[in-house]
């Protein structure tokens, strides 16, 4: 009798690997979120970065999450990448657009407030404050024209130093560096919890004024389809566990979505400034 050797079947594995081929072939790409907020910044972005990538990822929405630390370095990826959400201060879109259309999605709440407040801080035995040195994040031109105008009015012979963030701002004052700073008050309160006693040798001296958190856009690279993923995601942030995880290293309590008819392209800046490359 002759025997017949039985065929091997492949069958199985080939079709599993015509799967997976399908299945990465038509897998939607990653989105790109770029984060930069000098005012008010997370211990450590890597955290912040996989926080917010595995949060977004559950609800379906996979994104690329590119915190920066410097404004320059924000500038250079938006002329290189396809940045479909931004979470940045309104200030930022004050200077420029980087060549994209820019629509308010969302504002965090903290405290109740959608507003932070900025505060003149100096060393205990520089009160007075008539001459010297203050430290300040964000554009000279921005700071001196609109946040500090009326207290560089009362104290003119006091020059600026501009640093990349708020925390910079807030050690300098401390090590006595420079005489003063002018910084957020959230970033004050959260570098008090970390050191107490650095904080301790800080007083404000009267003035402050209220500016908004960072906000959540959409650019006009980001498809109707990934908008509503991502006003759902921000939406239910707070009622999930990883969301609360990702509104915690933020430091914010929740979103206010934007109502659909204020969705209209955000007035942009005059273009490039010099003033911000950090």
């Amino acid at each position: 009798m002759k025997h017949i050797r039985p065929r091997v079947r492949c069958l199985p594995a080939a079709a599993a690997a015509l799967l997976w081929f399908a299945t990465a072939a038509t897998a939607a790409p990653l989105v790109d979120v770029f984060f930069y907020s000098p005012e008010f910044v997370p211990k450590n972005l890597a955290v912040l970065r996989e926080t917010a990538e595995r949060y977004f990822k559950e609800q379906e929405l996979p994104v690329r999450f590119q915190p920066f630390a410097r404004y320059r370095d924000m500038e250079v990826e938006f002329a290189r990448r396809t940045v479909a959400f931004a979470l940045v201060p309104p200030w930022v879109l004050d200077q420029s657009c980087f060549g994209r259309t820019f629509f308010l999605l969302a504002e965090p709440v903290r405290a109740g407030s959608t507003l932070d407040r900025k505060t003149v801080v100096a060393s205990r035995g520089a009160q007075e404050l008539k001459t010297g040195t203050i430290a300040v994040s964000g554009p000279t031109s921005h700071v001196r024209e609109k946040l500090l105008a009326g207290f560089l009015a009362t104290h003119p012979r006091l020059r600026l130093l501009t640093v990349p963030k708020d925390l910079d701002a807030l050690l300098a004052v401390s090590f006595g560096q420079v005489e003063a700073a002018f910084v957020s008050s959230a970033q004050l309160q959260a570098l008090g919890e970390i050191n107490p006693a650095l904080t301790a040798s800080l007083v404000e001296i009267g003035y402050a004024v209220e500016t908004p958190f960072p906000r959540f856009y959409a650019t006009d690279h980001a498809d109707d389809a990934a908008v509503h993923l991502m006003l759902v995601a921000l939406e239910a942030m707070q009622r999930r566990e990883s969301g609360r995880r990702l509104l915690a290293v933020l430091g914010y309590e929740h979103w206010r979505l934007s109502p659909r008819q204020a969705r209209s392209p955000v007035p942009c800046g005059p273009g490039e400034s010099g003033e911000t490359e950090r």
